[in-house]
């Protein structure tokens, strides 16, 4: 730190040309030492008023790492306010980092990394509520809906801050995985707009996030969530094939979609023709084949209520095991059974 000193004293333009790397060194020697917390602090306020973006990649990784330490120590006086100037401006050279990386088409791993540590660290400190967010950032998202940036941080602080109830917020998260299309978000937007009831994007969301898994326990989630956007749709051809999807990719799932696909047939009246008895109620069979294949005893034993009866199978002049294949979407070959009480 001397030798540092010295340079600065001795040569013109020197402190400019290597503050940030004293900041940087006097960190890794001083941070356990909590009485010189302020003079790091002012140090690094020093490295950014002479070099701000230009400054050494790292400086705002450490900065904001001190800004934590400072936070905690009773020796020192800094505010909610200083904390999140010192987090804007970090980001500022982070973001500027990236920029620059992506424009001489590098990689910005290694600067991205440091501003997930960045918005982390923050995040950490508990010191952003739903209502900063609200009358600080909002505002700053509305008028600049594009800004993928902001919306990044809007969702990350929502989410952890459980701010998630708001139109603002969805709108944030699409923006968050439109740039960085994550499982976890995809999912999360997919119960969103189904709450909502905006099914057509709900169901969009959910396929996007079992694309973007590799987890069959996942991926069977959000295809289960595709059967069942598309059951209340009325889309029960689709939805049969996402539910049998996810049984496939997650045979735990197996019971409950074979469950969904009996229940669809059971009440899909608008099969029936109403011509022949034997034929409309052979729906009930293949409901019952579903439900069996789902272990579920009693609603095996409501699809068999429903059977024909003995006296329809024989007037049509049909029999007992005879093969049948129902039509309308089911479109499944049964063996005919007659109602249990007849």
């Amino acid at each position: 730190m001397k030798l540092y000193d010295m340079r600065f004293a001795n040569f013109d333009g020197q402190e400019k040309e290597v503050i940030d790397r004293k900041a940087i060194d006097a960190f890794k020697y001083y941070y356990r030492d909590a009485q010189k917390t302020q003079m790091l602090l002012d140090v690094f306020k020093r490295a950014y008023e002479l070099k701000g973006v230009d400054a050494f990649y790292p400086l705002g990784r450490y900065y904001m790492q001190l800004a934590v330490l400072a936070f905690a120590r009773d020796n020192v006086q800094i505010s909610k306010e200083e904390i999140l100037s010192i987090y804007d401006q970090c980001t500022k050279h982070i973001d500027h980092e990236i920029a620059q990386a992506k424009a001489s088409n590098k990689s910005p791993k290694r600067y991205e990394q440091i501003k997930a540590f960045i918005d982390e660290k923050l995040a950490d400190m508990k010191l952003i509520d739903c209502d900063f967010i609200v009358n600080k950032l909002v505002p700053e998202f509305k008028a600049n809906p594009n800004d993928a940036e902001l919306a990044n941080k809007i969702f990350v602080f929502a989410y952890d801050g459980g701010c998630t109830d708001t139109e603002w917020f969805v709108q944030a998260a699409e923006s968050y995985f439109a740039n960085s299309p994550q499982y976890g978000v995809g999912y999360l937007l997919g119960v969103k707009f189904g709450a909502e009831k905006e099914y057509e994007k709900s169901k969009e969301y959910f396929k996007k996030a079992a694309e973007l898994t590799e987890d069959n326990t996942d991926k069977g989630k959000a295809l289960k969530q595709v059967a069942a956007t598309e059951r209340i749709n009325g889309n029960y051809v689709e939805a049969r094939k996402y539910a049998l999807e996810a049984a496939e990719v997650d045979p735990t799932l197996k019971p409950e979609m074979m469950e969904l696909i009996g229940d669809m047939v059971m009440a899909s009246t608008q099969c029936d023709k109403k011509v022949s008895q034997v034929e409309d109620r052979a729906r009930y069979i293949a409901a019952y084949d579903y439900y069996a294949a789902a272990g579920n005893a009693t609603k095996m034993a409501q699809a068999k209520a429903q059977f024909p009866t003995i006296s329809d199978i024989f007037t049509e002049n049909k029999k007992e095991g005879d093969s049948m294949t129902v039509g309308c979407w089911i479109q499944k070959t049964v063996k005919l059974q007659r109602r249990p009480d007849q």
